[in-house]
């Protein structure tokens, strides 16, 4: 291999390495993130005096948030949630399980989906009866602190 041919190819291999590292540090993930700072909520869902196992809590924020788009808001903006423990336990969602919620005011629903009997599409236990945004079962303003919402005791003849 002659010196020019060598020299072409040690540029080419150094243009090739550099564009593969420009590329993994282009995808990488970055360290900050551009979302809302998040609050851990907790706290109990009990219904009949039972705990509500299985049954998912949405937190759908009163005023729209800054992070979402007004199509966001149109559409299904994102939203906090929560699935209640066997001990009736629960803790906010956001990003990841338990990471809590962004600051703001939310109305909570409740609906937990069963497979109906004789099979098919799951249908909500309580037929949509937590899930009017009008009659919520709680409202809780997130601060940026800790959050509890205490027990939530609901009863499945509302």
């Amino acid at each position: 291999m002659s010196v020019a041919n060598r020299q072409r190819f040690l540029n080419v291999s150094i243009a090739g390495i550099l564009a593969g590292v420009g590329f993994l540090i282009g995808c990488s993930k970055p360290e900050t993130t551009l979302g809302p700072t998040l609050y851990p909520v907790t706290g109990t869902l009990l219904i009949d005096g039972e705990p509500a196992d299985g049954a998912t809590i949405k937190f759908v924020p009163v005023e729209p948030s800054k992070y979402s788009s007004q199509a966001d808001q149109r559409r299904s903006a994102r939203v906090p949630a929560a699935t209640v423990q066997s001990d009736g336990s629960f803790q906010a969602s956001y990003d990841a399980i338990g990471d809590g919620a962004p600051e703001g005011v939310y109305k909570l629903l409740v609906f937990q989906l069963v497979p109906p009997p004789g099979g098919g599409l799951p249908i909500d236990r309580f037929q949509g009866r937590f899930l009017d945004e009008r009659r919520p079962i709680a409202s809780i303003t997130v601060k940026s602190e800790p959050n509890d919402c205490g027990v939530i005791r609901l009863s499945s003849s509302r």
